[in-house]
């Protein structure tokens, strides 16, 4: 077993290794920063393509088994590291868990925050709405939903009901 683990390293040419490693860094970028996911998806086909280049290389089906192991290992670390810094490190005062006012979506809660004052008011949509997003809305950017309608970024919105925290949106 030792023996198929280093050859898996050492009868490597470049272009898996570096498929294999930029792909790994690329889905670490989208899971430390979700968006659009065009990371995600270029990573993914990256690892796709190193792992069957790898193996079509060395023909062992264990180098297969062993390369997707060790990617599913180093993303569920990366996950599990996400969620630890959210809540205690670095990424606790990003826009990941913030909103951008600086505040959490708990603190809006506990604080009373109460939004009904924003019912037929118009805005800009700052991101694709799928059917979440932001909305730039009276000079505030809030967190918004639609009702499942897809609406694109740059667009203008009106919300249409509050329910506590919950912004409702609509394609104006």
């Amino acid at each position: 077993m030792w023996d198929e683990f280093v050859s898996l390293w050492s009868g490597m040419s470049i272009f898996p290794a570096v498929f294999l490693a930029l792909g790994l860094v690329l889905m670490i970028i989208e899971i430390f920063n979700p968006g659009v996911g065009i990371f995600g998806a270029l990573g993914a086909i990256l690892l796709i393509l190193g792992i069957v280049i790898r193996v079509a290389e060395s023909g062992s089906v264990a180098h297969l088994f062993m390369l997707v192991f060790i990617i599913l290992l180093t993303l569920t670390a990366s996950f599990l590291l996400m969620v630890r810094f959210m809540k205690f490190g670095w990424l606790a005062n990003s826009n990941l868990v913030n909103n951008d006012t600086g505040s959490t979506l708990a603190d809006d809660t506990r604080d009373g925050v109460n939004y009904a004052y924003l019912v037929g008011q118009t805005g800009i949509s700052l991101t694709s709405l799928h059917p979440g997003g932001k909305a730039f809305i009276n000079g505030n950017n809030y967190d918004v939903v639609t009702r499942g309608d897809f609406i694109e970024a740059n667009v203008e919105v009106r919300v249409r009901q509050v329910e506590g925290i919950r912004i409702v949106v609509e394609r104006n």
